[in-house]
């Protein structure tokens, strides 16, 4: 669980809305190219054209899809700094995470940019990023994957994005959501929701009422219901999954984040 309030920002990682990016760390500078166009075919009958994967340099790949700009690129270099290692000791699903953050040698850089007019617009990129993330994963000597603050086990992250094949979105690929203590409270904070256009969420409890996995389970639905049906959380304002439900809403400052973020009361037992 993160104790550290501290949280360093994320310097590769965009905040502008609509605008996604992530990185597939690799265990040897080698990709292959051809690969990747293949998988984004069979995988999701996504067809990058010959041009856009000829006409480049041989390491980037740079294509429009329906008004998305997709781009990939293949840097023969570790992220510096020690950035994915210190993201990596926050994943409490995967013990791993530090020593393949550790272990990476290169990186391919995913992003997914574009126009967009509305929260459909949005979540379409945000999809495409999740498949070409997905493609990019079936490289040889992929390690991890690297986005929003969080370094993901490659094998969890093609699971829950298979949620896409039944039409669901794939709010676990996109938004963190991370655990954290102190000396009273416990609970969960996002990272992720400002590509939507939205406020982090925070939700905690008093460490003696803390169910942590209730309140992750918590924490996304409302995450996912803020993306889904475009809603705005709005400080004095409430929530709930049902007519009696009315939980409180307050944006503040943050609890685990260093900005502020909108807090959503818990119903505990």
């Amino acid at each position: 669980m993160n104790n550290n309030n501290n949280l360093p920002t994320q310097e590769k990682e965009t905040n502008h809305i609509g605008s996604f990016l992530g990185f597939v760390l690799l265990g040897k500078p080698e990709w292959d190219k051809t690969q990747f166009i293949n998988d984004m075919k069979s995988e999701w009958n996504i067809e990058i054209s010959e041009e856009d994967a000829e006409d480049n340099e041989e390491d980037i790949i740079v294509t429009d899809l329906d008004g998305k700009r997709l781009l990939v690129s293949f840097i023969p270099a570790p992220i510096p700094d020690g950035e994915t290692q210190y993201y990596a000791k926050g994943n409490y699903l995967w013990s791993d995470a530090e020593r393949m953050a550790d272990a990476h040698k290169a990186q391919i850089l995913i992003s997914v940019l574009g126009e967009h007019t509305d929260m459909a617009d949005i979540c379409d990129k945000a999809k495409l990023f999740v498949m070409a993330v997905c493609c990019a994963l079936s490289q040889k000597h992929a390690l991890a994957v690297y986005t929003d603050g969080a370094v993901y086990e490659p094998r969890f992250y093609k699971a829950v994005a298979e949620v896409m094949m039944d039409n669901e979105f794939p709010i676990v690929n996109l938004v963190w959501f991370g655990p954290y203590a102190n000396d009273k409270l416990a609970g969960f904070y996002t990272s992720g929701m400002k590509k939507f256009g939205r406020d982090e969420i925070e939700v905690f409890v008093p460490r003696d009422k803390a169910e942590m996995e209730e309140i992750r389970d918590f924490i996304s639905d409302i995450a996912l219901y803020t993306i889904e049906c475009d809603a705005v959380l709005k400080d004095g304002d409430t929530i709930g999954f049902s007519e009696q439900e009315q939980l409180a809403i307050t944006r503040s400052p943050g609890i685990a984040l260093e900005e502020d973020t909108i807090k959503i009361e818990y119903p505990c037992k």
